[in-house]
């Protein structure tokens, strides 16, 4: 019975072994298994994250060239810019150049007329002080005259003297009292018709009252 028996045992350790074997062989390929799909997971993974790096370099590189570009047009922008100011620039430079030049020229012209209108003035100027001077020196002249005949005629009223020298004595000074107002009434520049009057009437006093030829003669030159 145990002869039988332990061939049966062998058989049956055999198969027990064998189905070890098996679910070793099973167990093992689970394994790999697993940890191969662990492994494509994690490949994956990296793909998936090697691919989100990618999207995101690629926006980062969009958004730079994308900087670059409105960089550029800012620059085009900036350079039409520089270019109208320029143009401005030398347009207003041109413009204050011309209104220099126009003010230096109405300047000139305005210098030009002050010295014409200077000139005229220097000559009217000259002109009044020429004709002041001639008639300052007429004034002088007519003062000399009024004065030599107011001389003149007191002198030969005295040589008259008929017994009135006292009168003929007052009226002398009356004549040139007259005479010395009608001066100042020259010298300036008034009205002297009520004076050359008065001395009138009484040059003409005189003359009533007077028989001698020769007094007459010499009144004859004193009229005024």
């Amino acid at each position: 019975m145990s002869a039988y028996e332990n061939p049966l045992k062998k058989e049956l350790g055999a198969r027990k072994k064998a189905e070890l074997k098996a679910w070793a062989c099973l167990g093992l390929e689970a394994m790999v298994e697993v940890v191969q799909e662990k492994e494509v997971e994690k490949q994956m993974q990296k793909a998936e994250m090697k691919q989100q790096l990618i999207e995101k370099l690629a926006k980062q590189v969009a958004g730079v060239l994308e900087q670059l570009e409105k960089e550029k047009k800012n620059k085009i922008e900036r350079e039409k810019q520089m270019t109208r100011i320029k143009k401005q620039v030398a347009e207003m430079k041109q413009q204050v150049a011309e209104e220099e030049k126009k003010q230096v020229a109405q300047t000139q012209k305005q210098l030009a007329e002050r010295d014409e209108k200077i000139t005229k003035m220097e000559e009217q100027a000259i002109e009044l002080w020429e004709s002041m001077r001639m008639e300052m020196e007429e004034r002088r002249e007519q003062i000399r005259a009024l004065r030599n005949g107011t001389e003149e005629l007191a002198i030969m009223i005295m040589e008259e003297g008929n017994g009135e020298e006292a009168k003929r004595e007052k009226e002398i000074g009356t004549l040139r009292k007259v005479a010395e107002q009608l001066t100042f009434a020259i010298m300036e520049e008034e009205s002297g018709e009520e004076l050359v009057e008065k001395l009138n009437k009484q040059t003409q006093k005189w003359r009533d009252e007077t028989q001698g030829n020769e007094l007459k003669k010499a009144l004859g030159g004193l009229e005024l």
